[in-house]
């Protein structure tokens, strides 16, 4: 399975009406319009990305040779290779410890003198990934049950994939992930595939030993198809595994909360072992949660770009363009104008007389016209036959993410 071409889990549906009347602004006519440039899925949330350059992640990066581990791999097979890494270097014991830091988890995992559960697996995957450069981020997750049985929480991971351009659930503890159709799940897709068939669909890969299983280790009620053990799920507002170790960020939970599960209540603990007296709702209710039905706002897009155009100048027949991304630790896009050589644009360029910008008169900042370039734009221009522009934002630490494109022909 994990040695084929993977299909974009995305619609590459091609604005070209608006592109079109640019090029026919600029006195062309367009042969061939194609390429992929979908619209960036946006959040209204405020998260807090971590920064994978702090002393916390340069520790871990140091202490431990995950980096190197994954440097040749395609990005795919890199964020499973580190999930592996991460179930192999996790102890797992009846004593669990009351640590939270993930440097502590896992130097205390080397001396194997106390266990973790699965909440450790998913602040330590969260802290390598994002170190790596990656953007993973802890789930928290469990199955639709009644006051008096017993409640699955669980703690996992999504990461996101520019290859697919979506989150999609990994879970480093039970080594598995969720394919329909060959495209990863999140927890919202694979939660949609039980309320409409149990999880009939839904392949469970076990990344561990390289083969589709029946299920994984994951605890469901009554013995379920595992997709139901995904009906509830939230993540912190505030991204960063070290969040208890020195970020003073209010703790919010993001929970997911459409009409379907406005009808029903998180209810958490042994409610099986309780006598009659039922569980309790999740302590995310007394104000933890910040609730949310818009999807958009849990599966938005990251290390994704989304090019935009306007006609500049008739006469030099030319383009500005304008690049917008949602990227963690962003550093700059790289971009290749008609095949020819990448270059580096950090999204602001310095003001240029010749290009346009900001003009400082009588005591005011003011925007030059329309016909000059902004500072956040670059000027292309176009010519008869071939054109084509590529554009793909880089983070700090160098990783690329999903480039965008556009190809056309004009004459």
């Amino acid at each position: 399975m994990l040695n084929q071409q993977f299909p974009l889990g995305i619609k590459t549906v091609l604005d070209k009406t608006g592109l079109n009347s640019i090029i026919e602004e600029l006195g062309f006519e367009a042969v061939e319009i194609k390429g992929v440039n979908p619209e960036l899925r946006k959040t209204t949330i405020p998260f807090i990305f971590p920064n994978a350059e702090n002393l916390l992640f340069k520790r871990l990066r140091r202490r431990f040779d995950f980096c190197e581990l994954i440097k040749d791999e395609d990005e795919f097979h890199a964020q499973l290779t580190l999930a592996k890494w991460v179930d192999s270097h996790i102890y797992r014991s009846n004593e669990v410890a009351a640590v939270s830091n993930p440097l502590e988890v896992l130097e205390l995992s080397g001396e194997k003198t106390t266990g973790f559960w699965c909440g450790h697996f998913g602040h330590v995957y969260a802290a390598c990934a994002n170190a790596a450069g990656f953007t993973a981020r802890h789930l928290g997750i469990d199955s639709l049950h009644t006051k008096y049985e017993d409640s699955t929480h669980h703690g996992t991971n999504e990461i996101y994939s520019t290859v697919f351009r979506k989150w999609f659930i990994l879970d480093s503890m039970h080594g598995c992930i969720y394919f329909k159709d060959k495209i990863p799940l999140n927890a919202y897709e694979i939660a949609a595939e039980w309320l409409k068939n149990k999880g009939a669909d839904i392949e469970i890969y076990d990344f561990k030993a390289e083969q589709i299983v029946v299920k994984s280790h994951k605890q469901t009620v009554n013995d379920q198809h595992e997709s139901s053990a995904y009906y509830f799920f939230f993540t912190a507002i505030l991204m960063d595994p070290f969040y208890k170790n020195g970020e003073a960020y209010p703790y919010r939970l993001l929970f997911f909360e459409d009409r379907e599960r406005k009808k029903h209540i998180w209810y958490q603990g042994q409610g099986g072992k309780t006598k009659g007296k039922g569980s309790y709702r999740h302590g995310g209710y007394a104000g933890g949660f910040l609730h949310t039905d818009r999807l958009d706002d849990f599966y938005f897009d990251v290390n994704t770009v989304h090019i935009k155009s306007r006609s500049l100048n008739l006469k030099e027949k030319s383009l500005a363009l304008s690049f917008e991304t949602l990227t963690p630790n962003f550093s700059y896009f790289l971009y290749k104008l008609n095949d020819g050589p990448w270059r580096k644009f950090s999204g602001r360029k310095r003001w240029n007389r010749k290009e346009g910008g900001y003009s400082y008169k009588d005591g005011k900042y003011n925007v030059f016209s329309e016909n000059k370039p902004r500072l956040n734009e670059i000027k292309w221009k176009l010519k008869p036959g071939h054109n084509s522009i590529e554009v793909k934002p880089v983070n700090r630490l160098g990783r690329e993410g999903a480039s965008s494109c556009l190809y056309f022909e004009v004459r």
